[in-house]
């Protein structure tokens, strides 16, 4: 009788424990979560022409006992579930924490891989997030979508983000007053994201091998819708006409590692002026970007250190949540799932990788980097090589 009453309880916990909350009893080691309380708090980079709605987690105080409940808002119409403490107090001990920049995918939202985001703040990260105007869920709900604005701004925000964070967030009276190691900054993101974040590290728009490129593949490839936009990106980058050679990147020489997930366009960037270690991931029947195309072309590419991890198989959505059931009613259950992967257990591989590289680039944990030698990743559907 005892045995049975203890068994459901047991079984009553797991049921009111938030799904993203329970960490799977085979995750390799730097998916499971880390000795931070997770806290979270939602802000706005003011500005007159383009405010941005950013995220940012953090190392935090729990109560003992609290459990974390939390939603995040992604439009005026639903929310997504996560696991941290809306506003709680920052935890200093272990500070200054390295700062890390996350760039959602096209028409994305800042919150739709809180798998990867909320758990680098477990590991002892600061992690910020905008909306990216003009190309994020809510635009492309009510039209107003732009891509030549997307295209251009994108860089700028994530270099605002890095700003707001050393200029308002960690002075002295700011809400994570010295808690950000701002000599220690990294970038990552996904799809048009993950391009985002090469962009920012240094990597130049070059339409000249775009469309060289494009001229050599079928109607509806979709690297080639940039080029109807060639003229009015160069404008804004100030250069009278599309010129022949790379247009000069919009970099932050803070940056000191980059995460490209699944990244998009590999035609179009020109990798040179790329220093700083990177890391790419995808998946490796990606339906979106092409691996080919894209991840493998900007991997051969790169003169800095670099890595490469493939999850065979893998589609485009493996870097994003699971499906909500928000998603599933809609039948949109193709932008959060994937048709080979468990997806929980493919987070708990990008989870592992991306933690890991994080913690030996930005911390100099070299327990991390032995943790990213080919031979120490050694995972059944999964192909690794670095450089």
């Amino acid at each position: 009788m005892i045995q049975r009453i203890i068994t459901i309880l047991v079984i009553l916990t797991v049921l009111v424990v938030p799904l993203q909350a329970q960490e799977r009893f085979d995750a390799p080691p730097y998916a499971q979560a880390g000795p931070y309380a997770v806290g979270t708090m939602e802000l706005t980079l003011e500005d007159d022409t383009r405010p941005l709605t950013v995220t940012v987690w953090y190392p935090a105080q729990a109560e003992p006992g609290e459990e974390p409940d939390i939603s995040y808002k992604v439009t005026s119409l639903f929310a997504l579930p996560g696991t941290g403490y809306r506003d709680a107090k920052p935890l200093a001990d272990d500070s200054p924490y390295p700062l890390v920049v996350y760039s959602h995918g096209n028409d994305g939202a800042r919150v739709v891989s809180l798998f990867l985001t909320e758990h680098l703040a477990s590991q002892g990260f600061v992690v910020i997030a905008a909306d990216h105007a003009g190309n994020n869920i809510e635009t492309r709900m009510n039209g107003n979508g732009n891509a030549l604005t997307a295209y251009t701004q994108r860089p700028l925000d994530v270099i605002r983000q890095i700003d707001y964070a050393a200029d308002v967030l960690n002075v002295e009276g700011g809400l994570l007053a010295g808690l950000i190691d701002m000599e220690h900054v990294g970038v990552m993101g996904h799809s048009f994201g993950g391009w985002t974040a090469l962009a920012v590290a240094g990597g130049r728009t070059d339409f000249a091998a775009l469309n060289a490129y494009c001229d050599t593949v079928d109607e509806g490839d979709n690297a080639c819708i940039l080029q109807p936009l060639e003229e009015d990106i160069a404008a804004f980058k100030g250069y009278n006409g599309v010129p022949d050679s790379p247009m000069e990147a919009d970099a932050d020489p803070r940056i000191d590692a980059v995460i490209a997930m699944a990244p998009w366009n590999g035609p179009v960037l020109e990798m040179s002026q790329i220093s700083v270690p990177t890391l790419i991931m995808v998946g490796g029947d990606d339906s979106v970007a092409i691996p080919e195309r894209d991840a493998y072309s900007f991997y051969e590419r790169l003169e800095s250190p670099r890595s490469l991890m493939t999850l065979a198989l893998g589609d485009h959505y493996l870097f994003v949540d699971s499906c909500s059931t928000l998603f599933e009613t809609f039948s949109y259950e193709y932008v959060c799932s994937d048709p080979v992967w468990d997806m929980d257990r493919a987070h708990d591989l990008i989870n592992h990788v991306a933690t890991a590289f994080l913690l030996s680039e930005l911390k100099g944990d070299s327990e991390a980097a032995a943790a990213l030698q080919p031979d120490a990743l050694d995972f059944r559907g999964v192909d690794y090589q670095r450089d």
